[in-house]
């Protein structure tokens, strides 16, 4: 399932489904057809990314009503965006809510057409974090057509805290891309606090299980490694 569709899926399950033609719902203004599309057509790709970041300002002072009633608002306008430098910005704001109408349309941006939409996914899961982050991260890391999508979801990894995270890295430390196995190397230093001293072998024996004792990183160094 696409981004879109998904999109339309949530949209249908917090306002409930409707026969015939789908109606667009307000997203901040009144009247869909009218103003708001009118507003869309004069506004540059930098207005509207405004208008977007704007509808979550002070968001984490708004009530769950309110930030489900602007999920939905985000994820019907990214079923019909077809330029992605605005998808990627909604998917950047839907990142700030955590809803369960944000969640899923973030899950769908991981298998977006555009590179750039997907990354913004990977860094919006490093943050959101837990069981889904892991399991999305992981085929992200795994399966992705991009190197530099599979970059940035090895990084992530290094952001999310579950059991899993170590053995799920050891995919990007097998890949035969030395970019890829440095990101998911140091994202395994952060999980475990180990120190492999860019050994990569050492570093996929530990995250297979195959060895335990080895040197842990200083605080002051895996601060560092933060930035």
């Amino acid at each position: 399932m696409n981004i879109r569709s998904l999109a339309l899926l949530v949209l249908s399950l917090g306002t409930g489904c409707v026969s015939g033609s789908w109606s667009h719902p307000t997203m901040w203004f009144d009247d869909p057809k009218t103003a708001y599309e009118k507003q869309l057509e004069t506004q540059t790709t930098r207005e509207q990314i405004k208008l977007i970041h704007a509808s979550i300002r002070g968001i984490s002072r708004k009530g769950a009503d309110e930030q489900a009633r602007i999920s939905e608002q985000l994820a019907s306008r990214i079923q019909s965006e077809e330029d992605p430098f605005i998808r990627r910005e909604i998917i950047r704001a839907l990142a700030k809510l955590e809803t369960p109408q944000a969640l899923a349309v973030l899950q769908a941006a991981m298998s977006d057409s555009d590179t750039d939409v997907r990354i913004a996914a990977c860094k919006a899961w490093g943050n959101i974090g837990g069981a889904q982050a892991t399991t999305l991260l992981g085929t992200a890391l795994g399966s992705d057509s991009n190197i530099d999508v599979r970059i940035a979801a090895a990084k992530e990894l290094g952001n999310v805290e579950d059991p899993r995270t170590a053995k799920v890295l050891a995919t990007g430390l097998e890949d035969s891309d030395p970019a890829l196995q440095l990101t998911a190397l140091e994202s395994l230093e952060l999980v475990s606090g180990a120190n492999f001293d860019k050994d990569v072998n050492l570093a996929l024996r530990f995250a297979k299980g195959e060895v335990k004792d080895v040197p842990q990183t200083s605080l002051a160094q895996r601060v560092r490694n933060l930035f």
